[in-house]
């Protein structure tokens, strides 16, 4: 069975990570359609959407420094303070990223126009990235230190001779064909696969070892499980990627070497836009970004509901896809044996609401009352499945007078009891209400 949860959906969302997932993914596909000549634009608007992301990233970190000066953290709030200065040390980090990306455009751009002028070589366009992978090193430390995520740092870090084997290459310093060059990356994905088939392997062995009595995987176990099968699918397509890039690279400086080197950069980087596709879906599933960007002290779920209010309503709504006839039919007769009791409270909550000292569960976002959660995307079935509760709820209740007053008769009270049995039996066939219980 497989649930999608609108309010844990957006409640674990990235939005720094889909921000760089996604500027990436279209600028990888500009680039490979600009290197086939498929497009002939210049590269300014190839990296671009890159820009646009930088651009993002400082106006988040003004717009955070203004709403740090206007209101002010408390001087007991450390959690705030750590985020804060994670958020400033992630600008350096992307004022170095951005000053490698001008260097890339003057070199493969306007290196013509100044040779005469300066001497641009590879090494130096690198060493922006080459200070970064220090301080990077620095930072992991520190987040590792304030139970801070530092995924990005660590790219940085790992890959630092790789950045210098790329260097020395293109500036022929050294003459090694590209899959030796690739060396460093190849070690570090390889790696990354083993440890990613080895918690798959894992997840999979403690899912059919401890729950193999029950019918479904646990719901705290399934994002791990989720989370292992995307990262393997995540690096297969990036090595596969790094394969025919390398025999492209070596054909191009020596032709007939490699038997698919005349293979399209398109095809070639369509690996590489798979796996930043997967990454766009994972940051849906991350733990959430810096609460400090856009001065919004609060996760990315909460201030999208703050804008939008109107569809606090939906965020209740679950749809679950692979649940068996049979399945669906226990589940709503185990319901159905509450259902009386369950209303009464309901009713009674209704008429009594509790007051602000109460610890009575919200299930949602801020609202005040427990919405029943419908398995069910057409709104024509959602509004029949609820007049049938209704009309239920309103039987159950009748039934209560009954047996209290005693004015109906035995067969009218049979009546309502087969009836109430043919909407249990309808709401099995066209869906299932659960409670958020």
């Amino acid at each position: 069975m497989f649930e999608i949860n609108l309010l844990s959906f957006l409640g674990e969302f990235n939005g720094s990570k889909f921000l760089v997932y996604f500027c990436l993914l279209i600028f990888t596909i500009i680039l490979s359609l600009r290197l086939d000549q498929i497009i002939t634009i210049n590269f300014i608007f190839v990296f671009l959407p890159l820009w646009l992301g930088e651009i993002c990233v400082f106006v988040g970190f003004v717009v955070a420094i203004v709403s740090l000066i206007v209101r002010p953290p408390s001087s007991l709030d450390a959690s705030s303070k750590s985020d804060f200065f994670s958020m400033c040390f992630q600008t350096v980090e992307h004022i170095l990223i951005l000053m490698f990306q001008v260097l890339v455009l003057i070199k493969i751009e306007y290196y013509h126009y100044l040779k005469d002028q300066i001497q641009l070589t590879w090494l130096l366009v690198f060493s922006p990235l080459f200070l970064l992978s220090f301080i990077a090193m620095i930072i992991a430390i520190w987040c590792m230190r304030h139970e801070k995520p530092y995924e990005f740092e660590m790219f940085f870090a790992v890959n630092i001779i790789q950045f210098v084997f790329l260097a020395f290459k293109l500036d022929n310093g050294i003459h090694w064909n590209w899959a030796l060059v690739l060396v460093p990356t190849w070690i570090v994905f390889s790696l990354f696969l083993l440890c990613s088939i080895y918690s798959l392997t894992i997840a999979l062995f403690l899912n059919r070892t401890f729950y193999a009595h029950q019918q479904h995987i646990p719901s705290h176990r399934r994002p791990r499980l989720c989370a292992s099968i995307c990262h393997v699918f995540l690096t297969i397509p990036f090595l596969l990627f790094l394969l025919l890039l390398a025999s492209k690279l070596d054909y191009l400086e020596s032709p007939g070497t490699s038997k698919s080197g005349n293979t399209s950069f398109v095809l070639i980087s369509l690996p590489l836009e798979i796996s930043l596709f997967i990454l766009l879906l994972l940051s849906f599933g991350a733990r959430p970004a810096n609460v400090w960007w856009f001065g919004m002290r609060q996760s990315f779920c909460n201030f999208f509901f703050q804008l939008f209010p109107c569809l606090r309503h939906y965020s209740n709504i679950s749809c679950k896809f692979g649940v068996r006839g049979s399945d669906a039919s226990s589940s709503t007769l185990s319901w159905g044996q509450r259902f009386s009791r369950r209303n009464r409270i309901r009713q009674n909550n209704r008429n009594h609401p509790p007051n602000g000292n109460s610890s009575a569960r919200i299930y949602g976002i801020e609202e005040p009352t427990t919405p029943w959660v419908i398995n069910s995307t057409d709104e024509e079935q959602q509004r029949i499945i609820i007049t049938e509760a209704n009309n239920c709820e309103t039987g159950s209740n009748s039934q209560s007078q009954q047996q209290s007053t005693s004015r109906l008769s035995k067969k009218q009270h049979m009546e309502n009891r087969e009836k109430e049995k043919q909407v249990i039996a309808y709401l099995s066939v066209r869906g299932s209400i659960e409670s958020p219980d």
